[in-house]
């Protein structure tokens, strides 16, 4: 008998510690991983992963890494930029807060229109010490919050909702039922004061890690003997860029029979080339998951951009290559030559 309610006791203590258990419908981000996870050199999907932020359609911003700083004067409009990386499923970024008087915003927005606010569909507005939240320019109501600087804010997609979180806690405002979990999704972000930054930005979730995006920017610039090939540097769907490499030769022959191998920075210039001949380019982006397609192509012609003079109609003086030694007399008149060209 005194088994039997001793037994009883335990099933009463066991019911009782499942009943007072918090209950979260948002759970809080367990991240514990640094860095990508890939096997055997190929793209992992569906990993819990994390990574930098790379940063495209830049304006009135000077970029350090995942972190931008506005270089322009204040004003929403003139200051802004994108993810090059695009997602879907249950992912988001974040970024920390480092100054407590600027106003910027960090959002996520199905495209990047413009470096205006309001158009960032779902953001996190920074106004002097205060958190805002607003929908494609609309703010919507919260109690009041603060946060000071290294506090760390989040912005994910959870099934279908849009949550928002501060330092990894509860979150602190939902868009439910905001975007279907498979639309693509990028970071949108607008800073409106001199000197205002988005620190320290990177992904997070269920991104599925891959081959960069393809080049769609490469352009060309002859000079002498040499052509200069510049690009923005594509997503890397979240594993590091490890090199570029360059196809190139004459567009007449139609071929990309010579290969320049490039470092992971984006741009290059290819020598040794012949002037007055017009060549084509191409280039295939690579990190540890395998290589992108191929950029579009790009042309152009070195040409030979200082020339020595070439001298004609030689009076009264001595030509030396591209020089002139007068030998007549003292005076105006008799001493003088033109060139070729």
């Amino acid at each position: 008998m005194k088994r039997a309610v001793f037994v009883l006791q335990i099933l009463f203590l066991i019911i009782g510690l499942i009943t007072f258990l918090p209950f979260n419908s948002y759970p809080q981000d367990t991240l514990s991983i640094n860095k990508p996870h890939i096997q055997d050199g190929s793209a992992v999907k569906n990993k819990r992963v994390e990574f930098d932020v790379v940063w495209t359609d830049t304006l009135g911003v000077t970029v350090n890494g995942n972190s931008l700083t506005k270089n322009e004067s204040g004003g929403w409009g003139n200051s802004g930029a994108a993810s090059t990386l695009k997602f879907s499923g249950n992912a988001g970024a974040r970024f920390t807060a480092q100054e407590t008087n600027t106003h910027r915003m960090f959002g996520l927005s199905t495209q990047n229109i413009d470096a205006n606010q309001a158009t960032i569909n779902y953001a996190i507005y920074l106004h002097e010490n205060v958190v805002k939240v607003f929908r494609n320019g609309t703010e919507r109501t919260i109690p009041t919050r603060y946060y000071q600087s290294g506090d760390i804010f989040s912005i994910e997609r959870q099934g279908m909702d849009i949550i928002l979180k501060q330092n990894g806690g509860e979150p602190f405002y939902a868009f439910e039922g905001a975007i279907n979990n498979e639309t693509e999704l990028l970071v949108d972000v607008a800073l409106n004061t001199n000197g205002s930054t988005i620190a320290n930005a990177q992904f997070f979730g269920d991104i599925p890690l891959g081959p960069p995006d393809a080049i769609d920017d490469l352009s060309a610039q002859s000079g002498e003997n040499q052509i200069t090939l510049s690009w923005n540097e594509p997503s890397n769907h979240g594993l590091p860029i490890t090199e570029y490499e360059i196809q190139y030769g004459t567009t007449a022959s139609g071929l990309f029979d010579h290969i320049f191998i490039d470092d992971a920075v984006a741009g290059a210039t290819i020598t040794g080339l012949e002037n007055r001949v017009e060549y084509q380019f191409r280039v295939i982006t690579k990190n540890s998951a395998g290589s992108s397609g191929f950029s579009n192509v790009a042309t152009s012609t070195p040409l030979k951009t200082v020339y020595d003079v070439i001298w004609r109609d030689l009076h009264g003086v001595t030509a030396n290559g591209n020089s002139l030694t007068k030998i007549a007399p003292n005076g105006w008149g008799n001493g003088g030559a033109a060139s070729l060209r």
